[in-house]
Formats: structure tokens, C-alpha cells, sequence
């Protein structure tokens, strides 16, 4: 029911953006809150911060010392090291030469690493409190010139930075703070797509390597190795990078627990996830693609989540390791959320090898919605540091379109801790070996990595025999672990005999399973070594271990790693934990095709299929990953794992595997060996469901006529019936339409029914669509929406069903109005003579209605107080047809829980207008297959050879690429306008109570920002002008596909500098909007080669006698992709870079306004134009 919000908004100024961007009012400056400049100043927004009870806030850092901090690191001196982000939120130096509906930017070239490459804004700052009074004063760059750097670590002699698409070294062995010389070149490829998105949480592992995330949206190709959103990793030493994990959202912040976990940050309204070396771990499929693995076959969730929703971002998170602050926090985790302004504490509970979180409290927060806390690190005391961006704009959208909507003129360090006064300043240079041992046991978890540091930079042999002896004493489970880390920095821990036997064998899980993780790094171990790894898969009951033991084997060659999973597959509960089972099967996965051999030799044996895991994780997705490589080889092993089968639920398991692979695909050869084991199977009396599916998917007739046969028996359960119509329906087999068709009766679940439609559907030709429209009006009214969806699909059936109520067969009320773009969609002039017959010409409500609605709605909600318990009911009648809130509800649409519903300002904008602002991933598309099948929905899954389309109505469509003849953005999103029509006020305070029920941050129900007037321009498209084109053609309105309710096509048929010049209604005395905004929209429809244009964008204004312009898209060819793109220019003398009394003249008497709309040179193309507005300035 919601619309969806980008996953990056502040919250009020996302209610302003949205609203000025479409036009709604002018009361709010675009992209900020209005008020005095001094509020905004360090000494008062202080004042409007709160912490935790026992703790105490100080300022220690603030412009101009420090602006825009984007991460930061505590030095052995206690130094805060800092990016200031000020190149955000585009690179300098490159040109833009295309872009995307996902944010992804491709520029003109690769740049240069520095000092070569284009010099950026961006610094590495050293701040220091010189005095110890917890302020810094001092401040000095280490490097600057930098372009969208944003990870940061110290150590090996000299400083890393993350520079996308670099990893860039600075040596300073001197550590005068200066670099040596220009950086050196460790790693490049990182992906430079989206500046939002970027590489970014440099953290040292304590296994010595360097770890880094991987934003969402950002391709990166590193010595070959593709990903987009996970962990990485980098070792210094031995110049080696990998893919850590895969998977996991926008991720910004990393850290280890005391146990060397890794827990990342993420964009899904959890506090984390837990990063397992080699797993494969949740991604927004439909808008980021399926996992790199094809053959994962299925992947890791977030931490489950207990107690109070912490907001959607969880960022900069660290654990507080540490001792100064009160024990409530001690081992908490720490997590900021710039949306929410605010800081929590989470605490980790143990759930077999992972966790879950569990809400603490609230640990900082603000009635400042400029208080953007982005990144936390623990200072060498024990106190917090807390990096704030302080902007009232975090969204990367609006930044990128025009910077001037945020300001980049701040930034603020705060401390956070017990005491103002920082006494303890101790350096390790010049300490002894001793005074590291007494390092590695500090309470301090920054302390000791810093310990961790200076070994992995000394790598010294000489010190591993103290450390060795101290480690063999120890009783202490954390002093062991840090000690063995210790000794890895120090020494190659496989080549150290009894080192290895200790960790292997030790009292503490933890170290045993460390031992498993280092000896894996190298990818291969001694045959003694595996016969000790392959013994602890035998015998050791912790999960910690056999956990690291899957992940290590999947390292190892096939036949050493097959040894370790076979053992570990033995265990009575492997199947019980809810990380290890697909641990395993990712580790034979890695072998499945090269040792397949050995894995069939495993399954001979009748007591390894009586292996729970093995009979519910490995053997179906075994069978699904031979049907993916195909051919003979691949059908060979599913021909024997099917000859191997001991039971029928075993051959089921097989089948279903296979089946899931081929779904969507058309397989027309089979293997004679594949053929066989199908025929055999046929000969028992005994017919598992699979097994008729697989057969009618390789043609047989004998299986097709018990499919039918069985579909229409009441004894056959109904998750069967519904899978055989399915399968009928895929077969494309017309003699099956009169047995589909039969289960349209009252008298059959509503559930098969709905299957049956489906399957009637995928039919072509008229009577499909005939016989769906003379039952629809005995359907029960749930199923009716059901009906309609399949309706639309085909022009012809969207044709019968309009002639229905021109007849009088069918009333017009059948069809809801929001409805009515999906029959408009298929652009046929009866459809549309029909429609406005019986509806009037089709209109979405105007941008002015919707805020005068919103306006109602909230008075409405503010009359009373809801009743959340009868809210709840209706939200499940409503909204939770398309979304979960508080765990329960359907998917089709964003989970609820993790946004700001207690701003009843965004609850309005998105529920009144849910086309204001869609996220990418719920962007609809339209697919139209080869035999002219329509499809609206979201994409939800993506693989090479299929997409999976999920409609309105939760009907999933699998649908094969090759068949795709057309995929193109729908116009809006899925969740249609209107949906307070039939509710009474009560029914709307009782849902808004449970809307905004259990949130994460007190209400706020101000309706302030709602008040003003619209000020834009609606007018024919006859009277706007196309000039520069050749005059070849005219604007022409769409009415559909708009953003919202049509828009203007605008066509070049030859080459030129196509321009539109705006009605007579942009002329006159403009002086009202001096220092507004000018926007629009614009998308590419169709272009014929050509390269993008350095025109297109330019806003021309002709007044008082002279011609100015600026460029609304930006330094370079920045030209719209397929989706629509905003572009707007604020009304400034500044802008258009002339006087400010000469600018004053031209907007008191514009004569006329142009925006330059060529879109590539020397090409033939056509553009798309819409919402083309002014809005005022901000009143002060």
C-alpha cells in the first residue's frame, strides 16, 4: 500500500525533495529545512543531541577543521585519522556518458590513479587533542586532492585509501605524515558506477588481511574477479585478493567480534549481517541480478531481528569491546542510522554458528534532522567516536542531480564517554616484546588490534617463542585467541608443525576453529594436516568449528575438500543449524562437476541418502546443478543419481531438483540414459507428481493424459492438483484448455482456481480469453482481480472484455479505475475509444489534489485516537496484500517495518502518491513475449536464461529471456491511487494507529509541511513548440507512461540541436521564482547510434533583450537512459552566471524559456518530456 521511499532519504528532507521535485509547494528550499544559519552552527546543534544515561556527549571536531566525514581510524597515538568526502557525489575529471534507472553512472574513461589522475576535493585529515582536554586542535592533511575516497586504514609503514577503482597505498616509513612518494597501485577495478554505492569500510582483519565492503548498485572486476555488493579482502605480504562473501545490500561499515566474526552494516532494516568466509548471502535479485555463482541455489538471510526496528540503515556499526563505558554496553553491538538520526546498541545472541540481534537502547539521538551519523570507531580510551555528515540531504539521487540541493560546508566528530578528559595516550613504538604481550590482553579491543598491527608489520619470527610459550598457558578463552592471532602475524602458521597439532586440538573452539580458517588461506594443506582436519570433522561437536571446517574445505582440492564435507554430512544434527547445511553444499557444489564421480560413488551406499542434509539439501540441489550444465554429461549424473535413488520421495527430490533448473525453459533433446531411467520409473504403479511434471516437460503423452486426469480428482491434494495445472498449463498443449477451463467453478478451492487461470493464460488465440470472461462473473470477487490481471495480458482478450460492457454483459464498475492503464498499455485506438466511452479521458489525479488530499487525510488521522488492534485487520484486507509491517503480510511490495512511519508526513506522501518516489528494485516493467503476452509487474529474480516477474495480485510469472520480445518500465508502480476512497474516517485513524505502531523513533505528526500552493504549468501539448529539429515534426502527448499521467513525445529525424520551447505560460514577469528551481523529466524512447550530445539539458531564458543558459544535466553528455531522469537548475544569477541586477531584469520580462532536448549527434531519435515546473524559492 506504500509507495517506496530510496533507501538513502533523510526523512523530512525527503518529504521536501519529493514534494518540490513534483510540484507541490514552495514553502521548503529543495532539499533542505529552512531556518536560521546559526542553528546550524556546532555550539547550538549540540545542544539538541541526547545520549544514553551514564554517558556524556563533547564535541571533537567541527567545521572548519573537519567537513563532510565519511570514515575515520584511531592512530597509536590516538590521533583520529578522517576522509572529508567533499568530491561527493561525482568525480571531477570525468565526463558522464550514460546512465541507468538503478543510479549507475558509466563515464567516458578510466581514471588515472593520483597524482596523475583528475585532482578531486577529497582529503585525509590527521585531527589531534593535543592537550587532552577530548577536543581536537590540530589538524593537518596527510594527502589531498583525492576523488571519492572512502575507506581508510593504517599500517604496513604507511596509509590505505580507498580511491574507486583503486586501492592505493601510501607509504610513510619515516611516519612524519607525509607520503613518501605517489601511491602505489595494490588493487584496481573497483566500481565507480554510483558514488552511494562505492567500495568503502577498510577494516584489518586480525588474520592480517585487509577486509573492505562492497556497495549494491557498483560493478567491480578485480584481477578478474567480478562482484558487485559484498565483503573483500586483500593481503599486503603475499599481494592477494578474494571475494570474501558474497551478497548483503548497500553495506557501509565492518567490523569483528571478539571472536573474529564478521558483521557488516546494511540498507535493510536490520542491525547487520553476519559475513561467513565463502557463503553467498541475500541481494535484491530483480534489480542487482542473480548471485555470481549461478549454481549457489540459495543464500544466507540477515540476522534475524528481536525487539524495537533500529530504522532502514545500519552503518558504521562497531562492538564495544572496551571498558570505560557503564558494563550494560560491554560486547554490545553499535550501530548508526542516519535516517533516524540516531545510535543503538544491539546485542548478538548466539543461534547455532550465527546469530540474532536483540534491541538494547538507544544509545545517541537528535531533534536535529541535519544529525547524520555515518561512521563510529572506538578511540584508544574507550570512548565513542561518532562521525556526523550534518546535511539535511543524504540522498544520492538529488546530490547527484544538483549539488546544490545539500551542503557540503560541514561535518562534526563527536565523543562519546564517561569523561571528558583523555589521559591515556600511550604509543607501542620503542615498548618492548613484553609491552606487547600486555597489549594483547588490554580490554581495549583497539588497543590490541594496534598490537595486531605492529606484529603484522615487524612479522617478526624472533618474538613467536615468548608468544608461543604464553599461549600454550593460557586459561583465557579471548587472551588465546588474540595471542594465536598473534602468532600468525609472526610466524606461516603452516609450517609450524606443532602449532598447528595446538590450534587444531586446543580447549577453546575458537582457536581450533581459527587454525581450520588460516590453513585454508593457502588453498592447499599437507596430507597429515587433512588427516587432523578430516578427524576434528568427525568428532568435534562445536559448530563454530565444523562451520569454519565447510567454508575451508571449499578452498581445498576436490578430492581433499570431498573428505573433510563427507565426515561433516555424518554429523546427526547437520541438518538442524541454519548456516551449515548450505555451507556443505556450497563446498560440494565447488566439486560437483569436476568430481562427480566421487560424489555418485558416495550414493551407493543406502545409509548416505538416510542423512538428513544429505536427502534434503545436497541431493536436490545436486540434481538441479547437472540439469544446469546439461547436455550429456549433465543429464548422465541426473540419469544416475535417478538409478541410485533407493525410494520414490527420493526420486521426487531428484525430480523437483530438475525441475526448478528447467522451469521457464523449453528442453527440446534428451540423453537416451535420461530417457531410460523416466521410462523405468513409469513402469511402477506408483506415479510421484514430479515425476509426471518432469515427463510432460520431455513430451510424453502418457504423462499429459494422466496430468489431466488427475487435476479434476477431489482426492488428489490440492498442492498437487495446483502443481500439475501448472505443468499442464507450461506444456502449451490446446487439448488441455477444456479440463482448465472446468476447474472455473464455485465448487473448487479458490486457491486452484487462481492456479487455473494462470494456466489458461499462457494460451494464445481467442478462447483462453473467452472462457476466463464468461465465468467471471460467478467468481468470487477475490478471484475476480485474479481474472482481470490474465485479461490484460493480450490485446485481444482486453478487446473482448471491453465489448462485454459495451454490451451490457459486464458493468464498467467491474474494472477499478486504477486499473485502467494496464488496458491502455497495449495502444490500440478501439481500446482507447472504449475507455474514455465508458471512463472519460483517463487522468491521474494532479499533483495539487494529491497534496490537498494528503492534507485531509493527516486532519483525519489527527481528529482522533485510532484504534491499532482493528488498524491491524484492515492493514491485512489492504496494505498486506503487497506488504509485511511487524512480520506478517505478503512481499510483493517493500517490508514496512524498517521506514520512518512515525513521520505521518512520509506515511501520507506514500500512500496518497506512491509514484512519487520508487525505489528501483520496485520499479515496474512490462514484458512481451513472442506470442504477444503482456506482463506487468516487478522483476523479483534474474538468471542468464530467465526473469521472474511477480504481479500486483502475488501471480509469479518465470519467463524465458529468449522469448522476451520486448522489456521496457512501466509507467507507475504497482500499488495503484486512491486507496482511502471507501474508508471512514474511524477505518483511517484505526489504520494509521498500526502503521505507525511499534516504531523505531517517537511520532511526529506535523503537518506543517503540507501547507502551500502548487505552482506548475499544465497545458496542451499544441502549444508547445519543437524548433531546431529540421521542423520536421511536432510534440505529440502520450497519455500513458508518464511520471505521472502522460507526457511528451518529442521526435528528431534528422541531426540538429532539437530544442522544446515552453508555452506562453513561462513568459511575463517570472521574478516570483528568483532562486527557485526549473525541473523536469526526460528519457530516452528510441535512438539510432549516435553519440550522446553535450547539448542536452541546456536551459536557454531570453528576457530583457539578452540570452542566458546553464546546463541542467551537468559538466559533460549527461543524456537520460530508458527511465525517466530528473534535472533541475535553481534560478540563480549565480546559475546562469550573469549579474544579479542583470538577472533580475530578464526574469521580471522573459520572453521566452527553451530547454535543449538533442539527445545524440548526427542521429535520429526520440526523447520523452515531463513534469516541467517552477517552484519558488523557500520562505526564510
Amino acid at each position: 500500500m506504500m509507495g517506496h521511499v530510496d533507501r538513502s532519504w533523510s526523512q523530512k528532507a525527503l518529504l521536501t525533495v519529493v514534494l518540490s521535485g513534483v510540484g507541490f509547494f514552495g514553502s521548503i528550499n529543495s532539499g533542505r529545512v529552512a531556518c536560521a544559519e546559526d542553528e546550524r552552527d556546532a555550539s547550538r546543534a549540540i545542544s539538541k543531541l541526547h545520549v544514553a544515561q551514564g554517558l556524556e556527549l563533547h564535541l571533537f571536531a567541527a567545521e572548519p577543521l573537519v567537513r563532510q566525514p565519511v570514515t575515520m581510524t584511531v592512530d597509536r597515538r590516538g590521533r583520529v585519522w578522517v576522509i572529508q568526502y567533499l568530491q561527493y557525489p561525482e568525480p571531477a575529471g570525468l565526463k558522464k556518458v550514460s546512465g541507468d534507472r538503478y543510479d549507475r553512472i558509466r563515464y567516458d574513461r578510466l581514471p588515472e590513479p593520483p597524482p596523475r589522475g583528475p585532482r578531486g576535493a577529497d582529503r585525509v585529515t590527521i585531527l589531534e587533542d593535543t592537550d587532552g582536554d577530548g577536543q581536537a586542535d590540530a589538524a593537518r592533511d596527510f594527502v589531498s586532492g583525492l576523488n571519492l575516497a572512502s575507506g581508510l586504514a593504517l599500517g604496513h609503514g604507511g596509509v590505505w585509501v580507498l580511491q574507486s577503482p583503486y586501492l592505493l597505498f601510501y607509504p610513510d616509513r619515516d611516519q612524519d605524515d607525509r607520503p613518501d612518494g605517489d601511491p602505489e597501485v595494490r588493487l584496481v577495478g573497483f566500481g565507480l558506477d554510483d558514488a552511494h554505492s562505492v567500495a568503502n569500510s577498510l577494516q584489518w582483519g586480525p588474520d592480517g588481511w585487509l577486509y573492505g565492503a562492497h556497495g549494491s548498485t557498483v560493478n567491480a572486476n578485480v584481477r578478474g574477479i567480478r562482484f558487485q555488493q559484498g565483503i573483500w579482502r586483500y593481503h599486503p605480504r603475499d599481494d592477494r585478493f578474494e571475494l570474501f562473501s558474497e551478497g548483503g545490500g548497500n553495506t557501509y561499515g565492518l567490523d569483528f567480534d571478539r571472536f573474529g566474526n564478521a558483521i557488516a552494516g546494511t540498507n535493510w532494516g536490520i542491525p547487520g549481517l553476519h559475513q561467513m568466509q565463502g557463503a553467498y548471502h541475500v541481494k535484491i535479485f530483480g534489480k542487482h541480478g542473480a548471485l555470481h555463482n549461478p549454481h549457489a541455489f540459495g543464500y544466507f538471510p540477515h540476522m534475524p531481528h528481536h525487539g524495537a526496528a533500529i530504522g532502514k540503515l545500519s552503518v558504521g556499526g562497531v562492538f564495544y569491546e572496551a571498558a570505560q563505558w557503564p558494563e550494560r554496553f560491554h560486547g554490545k553491538y553499535l550501530t548508526a542510522n542516519p535516517l533516524n538520526h540516531a545510535l543503538y546498541s544491539i546485542e548478538l545472541r548466539p543461534r547455532g554458528s550465527t546469530f540474532s540481534t536483540h534491541f538494547h537502547e538507544r544509545v545517541m539521538w537528535s531533534d536535529d534532522t541535519w544529525f547524520q551519523p555515518v561512521d563510529l570507531a572506538l578511540d584508544v580510551d574507550g570512548a565513542l567516536l561518532v562521525a556526523d555528515w550534518y546535511d539535511g540531504n543524504i540522498n544520492y539521487q538529488m546530490t547527484y542531480r544538483n549539488r546544490e540541493n545539500f551542503d557540503s560546508q560541514r561535518g562534526r566528530i563527536y565523543r562519546i564517554s564517561v569523561r571528558r578528559d583523555v589521559k591515556e595516550r600511550r604509543t607501542l613504538r620503542g615498548s618492548g616484546d613484553m609491552r606487547l604481550l600486555e597489549k594483547l590482553r588490554d580490554v581495549n579491543i583497539t588497543r590490541v588490534r594496534q598490537t595486531l598491527e605492529d606484529l603484522n608489520d615487524r612479522a617478526d619470527p624472533l618474538f613467536a617463542g615468548e608468544l608461543k610459550r604464553v599461549f600454550m598457558a593460557s586459561a583465557n578463552e579471548r587472551e588465546a585467541l588474540h595471542l594465536f592471532w598473534a602468532l600468525n602475524h609472526c610466524v606461516r602458521l603452516a609450517r609450524d608443525r606443532d602449532l598447528v597439532a595446538s590450534g587444531l586440538t586446543h580447549r577453546f573452539a575458537a582457536v581450533r576453529a581459527w587454525t581450520v580458517r588460516l590453513l585454508g588461506d593457502q588453498g592447499r594443506v599437507e596430507p597429515a594436516v587433512l588427516a587432523q582436519l578430516v578427524h576434528l570433522a568427525r568428532t568435534d561437536s562445536s559448530l563454530l568449528v565444523r562451520t569454519q571446517l565447510a567454508c575451508t574445505a571449499k578452498r581445498l582440492p576436490g578430492t581433499d575438500c570431498l573428505a573433510i564435507v563427507k565426515d561433516l554430512l555424518r554429523a546427526d544434527d547437520a541438518h538442524a543449524d541454519p548456516y551449515l547445511p548450505m555451507l556443505l553444499w556450497w563446498a560440494v557444489e565447488s566439486k560437483a562437476v569436476t568430481h562427480g564421480r566421487l560424489l555418485q560413488s558416495w550414493l551407493r551406499t543406502p545409509e548416505f541418502w538416510q542423512l538428513q542434509v544429505v536427502r534434503d539439501v545436497i541431493i536436490p540441489r545436486l540434481a538441479r546443478r547437472y540439469a544446469a550444465l546439461g547436455g550429456d554429461e549433465g543429464f548422465g549424473y541426473c540419469a544416475q543419481l535417478l538409478s541410485l535413488a533407493p525410494s520414490a520421495n527420493d526420486v521426487a527430490r531428484i525430480i523437483g531438483g530438475m525441475e526448478q533448473q528447467l522451469q521457464g525453459l523449453k528442453q527440446q533433446q534428451w540423453p537416451a540414459a535420461l530417457e531410460q531411467q523416466i521410462e523405468r520409473l513409469w513402469e511402477a504403479s506408483d506415479h510421484p507428481v514430479p515425476l509426471v511434471v518432469f515427463s510432460l516437460r520431455m513430451g510424453s503423452n502418457t504423462a499429459f493424459q494422466e496430468a489431466l486426469k488427475r487435476i479434476v480428482q477431489q482426492d488428489v491434494s490440492l498442492a498437487d492438483r495446483q502443481t500439475l495445472v501448472q505443468a499442464v498449463g507450461a506444456a502449451g498443449n490446446p487439448a488441455a484448455l477444456t479440463s482448465l477451463t472446468s476447474l472455473l467453478v464455485s465448487g473448487e478451492a479458490e486457491a486452484l482456481q487462481a492456479t487455473a487461470l494462470s494456466a489458461i493464460a499462457m494460451y494464445a488465440g481467442a478462447q483462453p480469453g473467452r472462457a476466463i470472461l464468461d465465468r467471471y462473473a460467478s467468481m468470487n470477487p477475490g478471484l475476480r482481480g485474479k481474472a482481470r490481471q490474465m485479461l490484460y495480458r493480450r490485446a485481444a482478450w482486453v478487446l473482448a472484455l471491453l465489448r462485454d460492457i459495451d454490451a451490457g454483459k459486464l458493468a464498467a464498475v467491474a474494472i477499478p479505475y486504477q486499473e485502467l492503464p494496464l488496458l491502455l498499455q497495449h495502444n490500440l485506438p478501439e481500446i482507447r475509444q472504449l475507455v474514455e466511452k465508458h471512463w472519460g479521458k483517463f487522468r491521474l489525479e494532479t499533483p495539487e489534489s494529491k497534496r490537498l488530499r494528503m492534507l485531509e487525510l493527516g486532519k483525519i488521522v489527527l481528529s482522533g485516537v485510532g484504534d491499532h488492534l482493528q488498524g491491524k485487520k484492515l492493514f491485512h484486507k489492504t496494505c498486506g496484500k503487497c506488504h509485511r509491517l511487524h512480520g506478517a503480510g505478503e512481499v510483493i511490495g517493500p517490508d514496512l517495518t524498517p521506514y520512518p512511519r512515525h513521520e505521518l508526513v512520509y506515511l501520507l506522501l506514500h500512500t496518497v502518491d506512491p509514484n512519487a518516489v520508487i525505489r528501483p528494485a520496485y520499479q515496474t516493467v512490462i514484458v512481451v513475449t513472442a506470442d504477444a503476452n503482456v506482463l506487468t509487474g516487478r522483476i523479483v529474480e534474474q538468471s542468464e536464461k530467465t526473469i521472474t516477474v511477480l504481479d500486483a495480485k502475488n501471480n509469479r510469472s518465470v519467463i524465458a529471456r529468449d522469448s522476451i520480445e520486448k522489456l521496457r518500465d512501466g509507467p507507475q508502480s504497482l500499488m495503484p491511487e486512491k486507496q482511502f476512497a471507501e474508508m471512514k474516517p474511524a477505518e483511517i485513524r484505526d489504520l494509521f494507529a498500526f502503521l505507525q505502531s511499534k516504531p523505531s523513533e517517537p511520532i511526529h505528526n506535523d503537518l506543517s509541511s503540507l501547507q502551500g500552493k502548487r505552482i506548475g504549468f499544465e497545458v496542451s501539448a499544441s502549444e508547445w513548440e519543437l524548433t531546431d529539429n529540421g521542423a520536421q515534426t511536432q510534440p505529440r502527448h502520450v497519455p500513458t507512461g508518464g511520471n505521472p499521467g502522460g507526457w511528451l513525445q518529442l521526435q528528431d529525424v534528422q541531426a540538429g540541436r532539437m530544442a522544446v520551447v515552453l508555452p506562453q505560460t513561462w513568459v511575463g514577469d517570472l521574478s516570483g521564482f528568483l532562486g527557485g528551481v526549473i525541473s523536469f523529466d526526460a528519457r530516452t524512447v528510441d535512438a539510432q547510434a549516435g553519440a550522446p550530445h553535450k547539448d542536452f539539458g541546456l536551459i536557454e531564458i531570453t528576457g530583457a533583450g539578452q540570452t542566458v543558459s546553464a546546463d541542467a544535466a551537468g559538466p559533460g553528455q549527461v543524456v537520460p537512459g530508458s527511465g525517466w531522469s530528473r534535472y533541475q537548475l535553481r534560478l540563480s544569477h549565480d546559475t546562469f552566471r550573469v549579474e544579479p541586477r542583470q538577472w533580475a531584469e530578464i526574469m521580471s520580462d522573459v520572453q521566452r524559456v527553451l530547454i535543449r532536448v538533442e539527445g545524440f549527434s548526427n542521429a535520429s531519435e526520440v526523447m520523452g518530456l515531463d513534469n516541467v515546473s517552477l517552484t519558488p524559492t523557500a520562505s526564510r
